[in-house]
């Protein structure tokens, strides 16, 4: 990942000053957020005290970084297959933490699953995200595939959160890949369960450019479809079942 301690410093709102000062200069911080191997260790530690994250989880973000795309990756194909063998696909990434481990089971449950699996996941990972300071790209990601599992007060946080942080984190590897897909399902969500059209039109919208923006073919063609069908927009229609004819063919038998 590029310039992990300014990825670091604005997922917790701080300014550069709020970090180097009292311990360096501005200087010298700008050129190590520019470049971590212009930090020595004695430098580091003072900047990830400020930070407030222990050496231990930099560590782990640092030296795993190049591994996220391919578990994004790994998980949106599964997930398009509609086949989730989650205890194969958690041991094929070992790196993974508790918190994101219980968000794959019960991510599992909406495919295989009984409601009292889901309830029984939905209150751990809320109590998680009640006891957590901060929330991690990867969490953030994991949440925007089960937000509508939450009901009320709690899904209407979740929904903030994740909103708050894919704007701050969009560029990303694994926000940019899914940011587009979660408005699809929250227009989704706007639609079909709290039937608010005007609601669920925005999201849908968002959906198109975020979609557009980042190359997500899939939720772009699904978010104009829907969209046209609110809208009784033909064209619209026209173009999401192009999009869906080129790259994803085998959805459009499920339409």
């Amino acid at each position: 990942m590029e310039n992990l301690i300014k990825f670091l410093r604005e997922s917790r709102d701080l300014s550069k000053s709020d970090v180097y000062k009292g311990i360096m200069s501005e200087y010298t911080y700008t050129n190590i957020e520019n470049d971590i191997d212009n930090a020595n260790f004695y430098s580091l530690i003072m900047i990830l005290d400020r930070l407030n994250i222990p050496f231990s989880e930099f560590a782990y973000l640092y030296s795993k970084s190049k591994d996220i795309p391919n578990f994004f990756d790994d998980l949106n194909n599964e997930l398009s297959n509609r086949i989730v063998v989650i205890d194969e696909f958690i041991n094929n990434h070992p790196y993974l933490t508790d918190f994101q481990i219980d968000i794959l089971h019960s991510l599992a449950t909406l495919y295989e699953g009984t409601a009292q699996e889901q309830e029984k996941y939905r209150k751990i990972i809320w109590n998680s995200i009640q006891n957590r300071e901060n929330l991690l790209p990867n969490d953030i990601v994991l949440l925007s595939y089960i937000f509508f599992l939450f009901k009320d007060e709690q899904q209407a946080y979740i929904i903030n959160e994740i909103e708050e942080k894919m704007n701050l984190w969009e560029d990303y590897y694994g926000i940019s890949k899914t940011i587009s897909l979660f408005y699809y399902h929250l227009g989704t969500l706007y639609n079909l369960v709290h039937k608010d059209t005007e609601t669920a039109i925005k999201y849908y919208n968002i959906a198109i450019n975020k979609g557009v923006k980042h190359q997500s073919p899939y939720p772009t063609a699904r978010a104009m479809i829907d969209l046209g069908n609110i809208t009784s927009n033909e064209d619209l229609k026209t173009k999401g079942n192009t999009i869906l004819s080129v790259f994803h063919p085998e959805m459009l038998d499920m339409l």
